[in-house]
Parts: C-alpha cells; sequence; structure tokens
C-alpha cells in the first residue's frame, strides 16, 4: 500500500479464492490506523571555548525514507540558507534569536510548535574599581600631673 490517508484507517483481512468459487476471509485479519505526520522540535545548548551552540532537531512520528528534506522557519517564516537534509539546525550567532519551527518539505502544513531561542550576552566580568578615602584622625590625650 501507498500513499494512504487516513481514510485508509480500519480492519483488512486477506480473501482467499479457491478453484471452485468459494473463498474465505482470514480471521481476525489486521487493524490499520493511518494517522497525520507529526513533528516536534527539540534544543539543547553546549557551550565551548566561549561560544554557545543552540542545536534544534526536527523529530517525526514516523520513520521517513532518505529522501526527505527538513524545512526550518524563524518568525514564520522560511530560512533559505538552512534546508538540511539532517533533522539538525546549528545556530551561534546572536543574530540567530527567533521563534523557530521545523517541517519536512512536502508536508510544510505539519509544523512542528514553535521553539524559542534567546541569544544572552556571553559571560562578562565587570570591575567596578572604588577609591576609598579613609580619613585618620589622631587625638592627643592631654593629662596634667601634679607633683
Amino acid at each position: 500500500m501507498k500513499n494512504l490517508s487516513k481514510k485508509d484507517s480500519g480492519r483488512y483481512q486477506l480473501r482467499f479464492l479457491t478453484n471452485d468459487g468459494k473463498g474465505f476471509s482470514a480471521e481476525p485479519g489486521v487493524i490499520l490506523n493511518v494517522t497525520d505526520l507529526q513533528v516536534r522540535a527539540s534544543r539543547s545548548a553546549v557551550a565551548s571555548e566561549g561560544q554557545t551552540t543552540v542545536t534544534l532537531s526536527c523529530i517525526t512520528s514516523c520513520t521517513l525514507s532518505n529522501n526527505h528534506t527538513y524545512m526550518w522557519y524563524r518568525n514564520g517564516q522560511p530560512v533559505t540558507d538552512k534546508l538540511t537534509k539532517h533533522n539538525k539546525l546549528y545556530l551561534n550567532s546572536s543574530e540567530d534569536a527567533g521563534n523557530y519551527s521545523c517541517a519536512v518539505r512536502g508536508r510544510e502544513d505539519l509544523r512542528s510548535p514553535e521553539l524559542t531561542v534567546t541569544c544572552e550576552p556571553q559571560n562578562s566580568v565587570i570591575i567596578l574599581m572604588y577609591r576609598v578615602v579613609i580619613a585618620q584622625v589622631q587625638s592627643s590625650a592631654l593629662t596634667e600631673s601634679s607633683f
């Protein structure tokens, strides 16, 4: 069977025809449940040598053939320079911030829910130097002594 759709869901039985024109069906048969392709995205981040790379993965609910391409979208618009045969998208620039979703090419109507990618400033060390002046007052104690 090829190009199945939801309407093909149901119970299927194998029917055997005999030479006398009679036949019989194999019981109980099989139940076929066809569902829409479901796509989701996940993310992970790895920091190395002051650079953080965010990896987005497009995950499908079923195994696809090897001849598919993943489409990535940022803020609802196709990211045309990020077409990939693999299901991963690598981001490492602050300009890559946005809301990302993915789809399998040919089924762009079935996009994953969006993932938000934010870029935080790299860890910075801010040194504040204060000049502290300590005024030290020495007091002299005068004592009277009598002889």
